[in-house]
């Protein structure tokens, strides 16, 4: 027969909810950060919109995501943000991986070690 005292099931289930709150605020953020409504959160996650609304106000707090970098005025109401060129990365990366191919060629080609 097994038994448990009363403590250890009581650790025991305290941790065990403590993971599954960090898991769902977790996901809340993950979700929140993907501009998923508060409302629509709460749904999937199930729980209360105003805890949901709560979790992200925490996390944002202290996030530097949700601080745009730069002053913020009337001409930047984002702050500065970059102009990013899609196109040179898809340059960029294929360079990387015609490089990657030629080196691969070159190792394969290399003469067997002499013992």
């Amino acid at each position: 027969m097994l038994s448990l005292s009363y403590e250890s099931a009581e650790k025991y289930c305290t941790k065990a909810r403590q993971t599954e709150r960090e898991r769902q605020e977790n996901d809340a953020w993950d979700l929140w950060l993907d501009c998923v409504p508060q409302t629509e959160i709460a749904k999937r996650i199930g729980i209360p919109v105003n805890t949901i609304g709560g979790w992200v106000t925490k996390r944002e707090s202290g996030s530097d995501v949700v601080t745009p970098p730069g002053e913020i005025s009337k001409k930047t109401p984002h702050g500065n943000i970059q102009h990013f060129d899609l196109s040179s990365l898809r340059t960029c990366a294929s360079r990387i991986i015609a490089s990657a191919a030629s080196a691969a060629v070159s190792i394969s080609t290399w003469p067997e070690p002499v013992s």
